[in-house]
């Protein structure tokens, strides 16, 4: 079993990044989607260490399975204010997975908002943690604590809503981790059903809302809704925010959701 850090730990071999996936980071046949992203954001600050990342965008392609696979980094633009990056994960001869990273620069704006506050909810120690149970759950939900406050997956929900508390078992380092947590948790339609079902992620978009986010260490809130679903995929949005309520990250997904037979 490895760990967060050790997981998103890809060697350098000239050119390229090698990375392999083990059989305790997998989300069924693939691998988990929020590691990969992880790995490829610690490649991308590489090209960028000085620059806060303020939005990623991740294109799930192809299967990523257990063993190795190769990393490129390509840095596309780096201007005075803003820098893109881009990061490729092949696996077999096959383009599997592409991340586009931008970084900018902090500069004095007049214009500060700041984005909305968590509900009010209790506390994680008073919420019974998510019950790992092998075979039934993707083996990498066993490195996550999960407290869920609202639409528990698979529970035929009305509500396309999810909502609740999590942490890494074992901890992680730096956005990476936090990357990895935006996406732990299942995407909200999954509520509605009332069945295990097969589902993934096609296109996920992330901003970056704190140029100096936390410790990944403690607790974080996350809570999704659905905004539209039809025809066997949804779209759903979603906020992270530490502990204090101090909002960190906000993110849309594009899911694919396998709940009928294929003719």
């Amino acid at each position: 079993m490895r760990t967060f850090d050790e997981q998103i730990l890809w060697s350098a071999d000239q050119d390229e990044y090698v990375g392999s996936i083990s059989q305790d980071w997998l989300q069924g046949r693939t691998a988990f989607g929020g590691v990969i992203t992880a790995g490829a954001t610690r490649i991308a600050q590489l090209a960028e260490p000085d620059r806060p990342l303020r939005s990623l965008e991740a294109r799930f392609f192809e299967p990523i399975g257990p063993g190795s696979f190769t990393a490129t980094l390509t840095p596309l633009r780096s201007g005075r204010s803003v820098a893109h990056v881009q990061v490729d994960l092949s696996q077999g001869g096959r383009l599997c997975f592409r991340a586009t990273a931008c970084f900018a620069t902090p500069r004095v704006s007049s214009i500060a908002l700041r984005a909305d506050s968590p509900p009010p909810a209790p506390p994680p120690a008073d919420l019974a943690p998510l019950p790992y149970i092998p075979g039934v759950m993707p083996a990498f939900v066993q490195h996550f604590d999960m407290r869920f406050l609202q639409g528990m997956p698979f529970s035929g929900a009305t509500e396309p809503v999810l909502d609740g508390w999590c942490r890494l078992r074992g901890g992680g380092s730096g956005l990476p981790a936090l990357i990895a947590l935006l996406d732990a948790f299942p995407a909200p339609s999954m509520a509605l059903l009332s069945g295990p079902t097969p589902a993934s992620t096609v296109h996920w978009t992330a901003h970056l809302l704190h140029p100096d986010p936390p410790s990944p260490d403690g607790w974080f809130r996350y809570r999704a809704q659905t905004l539209a679903a039809a025809d066997g995929t949804s779209t759903f949005a979603a906020t992270l925010w530490d502990e204090a309520g101090t909002p960190l990250a906000w993110s849309e997904q594009l899911h694919a959701v396998f709940d009928a037979p294929r003719a």
